[in-house]
């Protein structure tokens, strides 16, 4: 009876931490979300900022020299220098984002192997490790190698030219197709931005909860062992249900047995797999 008592409050604790350390990994993934998102915005600001004065810029241009030379029959729109000023923008954003992971991350693994060294002091598993991200890992920026409609030949802006508008409503018009282009290349930049960050938080949170749900199950399995010592203490006076335990007990230890046979087995096929 005593046991049993003791192994309730003990039990009754560690289900307390590891519903605590449930919600703490809530809170840090929501952080990591925080994250995403902040950069995602950031990049959609900055990057459409760019592009929308790029595009007035060159409109401006464009309207100028129509109006030193109204007969202009060809025009070159060097788009070269905005895909560099908004790849340059677009790493060094995600960089910062990833760096804000990587504080967290530092604190988090501590913390962590901490909290479950007291909770499971014999537990030796690498999950509380760092996890093994590829160093220096940069999104894909295979956005910016789209072909856009100001990358035509220069027979395409010839006809363009033959078309009769006045100055003014080329260079606007100029502006609306680089604005509609690159405003296209910057949307799918952060969507690439936000999928590798993602990827990221997911490979961190995947670690983190197969710790939470191992401690869950834990919890569960040692309940369902009290379950049954609190059952074998009530009907102590019962010679039938001590029998029934004491049978019940044999069966589980055999299946423990057959169970641990199957692992050792599983165990020497991937210690053969590993040194091949």
């Amino acid at each position: 009876a005593k046991r049993v008592a003791e192994e309730e409050r003990s039990l009754a604790a560690f289900e307390d931490h590891t519903k605590a350390l449930a919600g703490s990994f809530d809170e840090v993934e929501t952080h990591f979300k925080g994250v995403i998102a902040t950069a995602g915005q950031l990049l959609r600001t900055q990057l459409g900022a760019m592009v929308r004065e790029f595009a007035s810029k060159e409109a401006d241009f464009l309207q100028q020299a129509l109006q030193e030379k109204p007969r202009r029959s060809t025009w070159r729109c060097d788009v070269m220098p905005l895909r560099e000023d908004l790849e340059e923008a677009y790493l060094a954003i995600v960089d910062r984002a990833a760096k804000d992971l990587d504080r967290v991350e530092q604190f988090l693994y501590p913390q962590l192997r901490m909290i479950v060294s007291s909770l499971l002091p014999s537990y030796t598993g690498g999950l509380l490790e760092e996890p093994a991200w590829p160093e220096g890992a940069t999104p894909s920026v295979a956005p910016l190698g789209d072909k856009v409609t100001v990358d035509l030949a220069v027979s395409w802006w010839r006809r363009w030219f033959a078309s009769r508008r006045i100055s003014k409503e080329r260079a606007n018009h100029l502006r609306c197709l680089i604005e509609d282009d690159f405003l296209k290349i910057a949307d799918d930049l952060v969507q690439e931005a936000e999928t590798h960050l993602t990827e990221r938080v997911d490979y961190i949170m995947g670690r983190v909860k197969a710790v939470s749900s191992g401690l869950q199950t834990g919890v569960e399995r040692r309940t369902a062992n009290l379950a049954r010592e609190r059952t074998l203490l009530e009907g102590a006076g019962d010679a039938q249900a001590a029998e029934r335990f004491e049978a019940e007990q044999q069966q589980r230890a055999e299946a423990c047995r057959e169970r641990q046979v199957g692992y050792a087995a599983a165990l020497a096929e991937l210690e053969l797999g590993l040194e091949a």
